[in-house]
């Protein structure tokens, strides 16, 4: 008895090695699509919160500056406060000793 490999039959086989391997590319195509899309979503979130966060640091730079300004005018406003107070302490110093003078004047005394 003569015993031979089976024939098979090639170009069947690699008609369905074609047809799997298109299924394969059709199925990451798919994914490709899906994750394009995935990827552009989030591009799309990305791209709106850079501009949300632009227009806070724009908003936090205002209220700085803001708050740099007021502190300045503090330091000059307690300043002059200071200054005020010095010349008012030094003038009533001096209507307290014209005070005695205009006094002794008074009552004649030397």
């Amino acid at each position: 008895m003569d015993s031979k490999p089976p024939r098979r039959n090639y170009n069947e086989d690699l008609v369905n090695m074609i047809n799997d391997l298109k299924r394969r590319k059709e199925a990451v195509g798919t994914e490709i699509e899906n994750e394009s899309r995935k990827r552009d979503e989030i591009q799309c979130r990305i791209d709106q919160e850079q501009k949300r966060l632009s227009h806070c640091e724009a908003r936090l730079s205002k209220l700085q500056s803001s708050n740099e300004a007021y502190a300045k005018m503090v330091k000059e406003a307690e300043a002059a406060y200071k200054k005020i107070e010095q010349s008012s302490q030094t003038l009533l110093h001096v209507m307290k000793r014209e005070q005695k003078v205009i006094e002794k004047d008074l009552t004649g005394e030397v």
